[in-house]
Order: C-alpha cells, then sequence, then structure tokens
C-alpha cells in the first residue's frame, strides 16, 4: 500500500474511533442527566429544568447573596414544594417545620442516597492541630450526637438560662445609653445589633464581652470573618 493511502486510513480510523469516542460519551452523559432528573421520589416535584438535573443553579443564585429571595419567587411559580437541586429539595410547609428540625425527627443528616452521608455538614466541622473533628452541628450519627450534647445539655435549661439573665442586661444597658447619644442622628441598626449579639454571646461564654458595643466597631473583624466563613458555605456547600 502506497504511503498517502496507508496515512489516510490511518487518519480515518483516527476520526473515526474520536467521533465513537464522543458519541458514547455524549450518549452516556444525556442517560446520566435523565437519571438524575428522574430520580424517585424527586421526579414529580417541580422546579426550574437546570436545578433537576444540576447543582449550577443553586450555586448560582448562593453566590448571589439573594438565594432567599430567589426560592421564595420559585415558591410562587412553583408552590409549597420545589426541586432546587438534583438532591435538595425546598419546603414550605411551616407545620413541617417541627417534623423535619426537631429533636428526634426522623430526617437525619444524610443524603438521599441513604449510603452516602451530606457532605454539607463536614464545612462546619472544628479545626483541630490534627485536621478537622465533628462538633455538636455537624456530627451526623445519632448516637455520636447525643453524646456530644449530654455534657452540655444543663447549661441549656431554663433555669440556667434565666441565671444568665444579668449578661444579657448589663449589654442591653450599653446598648441603650449608646441610643441615646445617637438619638437625633441615622444609624446602622443591622450593624449595632450583630455588635449587641457578639457582646452578649461572648459575655455568656467568656464572662466578659469584646466590646464592640463600647468601641462601636467590628473588634478584631470578628464578625466579618464570620461573614465570609458563612459566604463561602452557603456556595460550595
Amino acid at each position: 500500500m502506497a504511503l498517502p493511502a496507508l496515512l489516510l486510513n490511518s487518519h480515518t480510523s483516527s476520526v473515526r474511533t474520536l467521533s465513537l469516542a464522543l458519541l458514547g460519551l455524549l450518549i452516556s452523559s444525556i442517560g446520566y442527566l435523565l437519571h438524575v432528573k428522574s430520580r424517585p421520589g424527586l421526579r414529580r416535584i417541580p422546579g426550574p429544568w437546570l436545578a433537576s438535573i444540576s447543582s449550577l443553579d443553586r450555586l448560582r443564585s448562593a453566590a448571589s447573596g439573594q438565594q432567599m429571595n430567589y426560592h421564595l419567587k420559585l415558591h410562587e411559580q412553583y408552590g409549597p414544594l420545589v426541586r432546587i437541586g438534583p438532591n435538595h429539595v425546598s419546603f414550605a410547609y411551616a407545620d413541617l417545620i417541627p417534623e423535619v428540625y426537631g429533636i428526634g425527627t426522623k430526617f437525619r443528616k444524610l443524603s438521599l442516597l441513604l449510603w452516602s452521608r451530606s457532605d454539607f455538614y463536614t464545612l462546619f466541622d472544628t479545626p483541630t492541630t490534627t485536621g478537622v473533628a465533628p462538633n455538636v452541628f455537624s456530627v451526623r450519627d445519632e448516637v455520636a450526637h447525643r453524646v456530644m450534647r449530654r455534657p452540655a445539655a444543663n447549661a441549656y435549661s431554663m433555669s440556667s438560662l434565666r441565671e444568665l439573665e444579668p449578661m444579657n442586661d448589663a449589654c442591653s444597658a450599653v446598648i441603650v445609653e449608646k441610643f441615646k447619644k445617637y438619638v437625633d442622628k441615622e444609624i446602622d441598626l443591622g450593624n449595632w445589633l450583630q455588635w449587641y449579639a457578639v457582646d452578649v454571646v461572648t459575655s455568656i461564654t467568656f464572662s466578659n464581652t469584646l466590646g464592640m458595643l463600647e468601641q462601636e466597631r467590628d473588634v478584631d473583624n470578628v464578625i466579618e470573618a464570620i461573614e465570609a466563613g458563612l459566604a463561602y458555605n452557603s456556595v460550595i456547600g
């Protein structure tokens, strides 16, 4: 066989192989997307088409910082139950909140695939010197959660919380005096309430505030760090 003919046949064979590979990839991708869209238990839940096959729609809304408003619009369009991702559903039944989020609920922090735990909660694990460790919020094993919660349960009883009210009252007195100073001026109430919340929590937790109300600022950029972490978790999770 002449060399040009041999090269032509080799080129044709390579093109045919590549075409078959691309066709196979396309068919496999379409099959996978149809499988995801038609997943049992979710296929009949209405929602955006893109959300049924990909997390891109949820990623976009989370990155925009307006996901709550976007979900409200989806509920107005599709009803109280909306599929917002391949494995995610948003519900607007207020009566179901205790059933889904209440103590003793049958809904666990798992993905729809029972053998695969949701990775969302790992974002809230506690950093340690050797890596990360689950905490009382991020742990997904019910037995481990009970063990971790038990030592702190008494601290959150109603009688214990009443004993902490003086710390709350002290912060309340500070913010009231600050507001008197600004009675004729415009203020960013959101900032003040954040400073108040952090001072109350740190007062209860560490028996001393960070002094945000006194200094009228985000001391050590604590709030900024919290907001950055929440923004990251909302997108990555």
